[in-house]
């Protein structure tokens, strides 16, 4: 920069000009090669600047030389340099005191074509010292696999959570207060908090990833991130790297796996609702009458003094009866004796062991897809050593359609990896469900979730999209209201030899539950006090098609 300096006083004070030195605009670290100087850097700003006449026409851009302004492939170059010439402004070349405007250019056309070859020439070496760049790279890599090497790899950014210590042989340390960021971050966000939530939560306790203020946009990046099981990866064209134990792991593989599954599945996030509605938001809950959306009414206009609200303040009704349109559901429901049944069946030892065998089923699935995923990628690979092989045998002049057809496969390759990461993610969760865990893990936040404790009631929300494809509310219960003369007939055939006091309250809610495994439970709640029954094994579309 000092010697740019330099040179450009020393060119004004010769010809009489005034530097203007008002704005120092630096592309340090920028590359002219990738244009990235262009696109992110100070060039850029005084392209615009032309562009919006803030550099008059007469001015003079002084260049060390015309590979500063630059490195892209010579067509792109030159139409840059014609450009700012264009904009009636003149290059200089402090390397060999070269001219270039209209003028100069018109009179001595020649110089024109010496611009080219100076492109050409700064693009070849870039472009060949790229290509040493990508190989040393590579073969880095191929020796961290292989275990020969196990030093640095200067590629990308590493993770704002770590410190290089040492190069060869690689150390790292962790930065503790990112780390402790990041790990409540991840906590939070399984609970199932948004991104915004989660930056509420970090700001509260002072604490950042980054070290910057945190973003929204930057929690959810996060946990797509391998670094967080100490894994690198690195692109290097088109072949990707998977280096194992880089970084020093924030998470165990179980923990990741489980945080990939959460994002794929998980429901959505609640925003500025000050209470947590836990069956209802998600899309899986309907009105058994019509079938149309079942919503949530918190009176918060009457909450306690403690943000608090009376059980019969939460509310759940038919999205088409508040809409005063035809539906046999006509008013709502207070929702507190669904959310207490569905908790407690839940948190039921036997209810737990029918979810726990369900998950055993919901393997089967996964584990046939899984198969037929690495089948593909098998074959795939087949197929690209053939076009690898084809390659080879023509050499240079190798027709176009292979290299496509070659570049398709990979892509593709790429996507099914992906496929395979997320599926295995999710057979290692499921399988390895524990029954007196998870009892215990419902008992432990059934409290809380009564107390409309926010972090626990979003928790049981993740649970519950988890556990169930869909939810049918029958706020009458299911013979409430006669519906073509089927529901009454459903309704006793689920209640033989059911131990249900039905005389005690003669105006149940009923809920049918749609196990994502396919099997159904029909829970028959007790309106005030939200004493729940369970009748099971019964196939309730089976049962009504038979009625009807």
């Amino acid at each position: 920069m000092d010697r740019q300096l330099a040179y450009a006083q020393q060119y004004a004070a010769t010809h009489g000009y005034t530097l203007d030195e008002s704005l120092t605009l630096k592309d340090e670290g920028l590359s002219a090669y990738h244009q990235q100087h262009i696109q992110r850097g100070a060039l850029g700003v005084f392209l615009k600047a032309i562009e919006d006449g803030l550099v008059p026409p007469g001015s003079i851009l002084i260049l060390e030389g015309l590979d500063r302004l630059s490195r892209a492939e010579p067509i792109d170059a030159q139409a840059l340099l014609s450009q700012i010439i264009n904009a009636g402004i003149t290059v200089v070349t402090a390397s060999d005191g070269k001219h270039y405007n209209r003028d100069l250019l018109k009179a001595n056309p020649m110089d024109l074509i010496y611009s080219v070859l100076v492109m050409i020439r700064a693009h070849e070496e870039s472009a060949t010292k790229a290509k040493r760049v990508k190989l040393s790279i590579s073969r880095l890599c191929d020796k961290w696999q292989d275990g020969s090497y196990r030093g640095v790899i200067r590629n990308g950014k590493d993770p704002s959570w770590v410190k290089l210590v040492n190069d060869n042989p690689l150390e790292w340390s962790l930065v503790e207060d990112r780390v402790e960021a990041l790990k409540l971050a991840i906590r939070f966000y399984i609970a199932g908090f948004g991104g915004k939530k989660v930056v509420d939560e970090l700001n509260a306790r002072g604490l950042s990833i980054t070290g910057n203020p945190p973003r929204a946009s930057h929690i959810y990046r996060l946990k797509e991130l391998r670094s967080l099981i100490g894994e690198k990866q690195i692109s290097v064209d088109g072949e990707t790297y998977f280096l194992e134990g880089y970084y020093p792991s924030i998470l165990s593989s179980e923990e990741f796996a489980e945080l990939q599954v959460q994002r794929k599945n998980r429901a959505r996030t609640v925003g500025q609702k000050q209470i947590v509605n836990i069956v209802t938001g998600m899309g899986i809950t309907y009105c058994g009458y019509c079938g149309s959306s079942v919503n949530s009414q918190n009176l918060m206009t009457r909450a306690k003094a403690d943000g608090t609200l009376n059980d019969g303040h939460r509310r759940v009704q038919c999205c088409r009866a508040s809409q005063y349109y035809d539906c046999p559901a006509n008013g709502s429901s207070s929702v507190v004796p669904i959310e207490k049944a569905l908790l407690e069946y839940c948190s039921d030892q036997m209810a737990i062991g029918d979810l726990l065998a369900e998950k055993k089923d919901e393997l089967r699935p996964i584990k046939a897809e899984l198969i037929a995923v690495e089948t593909k990628i098998d074959t795939n690979q087949r197929k690209v050593q053939r076009l690898i092989e084809a390659l080879e045998e023509f050499g240079e002049e190798s027709p176009r359609a292979i290299a496509s057809q070659l570049r398709q496969l990979e892509g593709e390759e790429d996507r099914l990896i992906t496929q395979k990461q997320e599926l295995e993610s999710e057979l290692l969760v499921l399988g390895k469900a524990d029954q007196p865990d998870l009892r215990e893990e419902w008992a432990k936040i059934k409290a809380d979730v009564g107390l409309l404790d926010t972090e626990a009631r979003m928790k049981v929300r993740n649970l519950v999209l988890k556990s169930f494809s869909r939810i049918e509310v029958f706020v009458k219960g299911i013979d409430g209201v006669e519906q073509d003369g089927i529901a009454a007939e459903v309704s006793r055939a689920l209640l033989v030899g059911s131990d249900w006091p039905y005389e005690d309250n003669k105006n149940p809610i009923d809920l049918i539950l749609r196990f994502r495994s396919g099997q159904i439970r029909v829970l028959r709640i007790h309106r005030k006090s939200g004493e729940w029954f369970a009748v099971r094994d019964v196939n309730v579309d089976s049962l009504v098609k038979t009625l009807s």
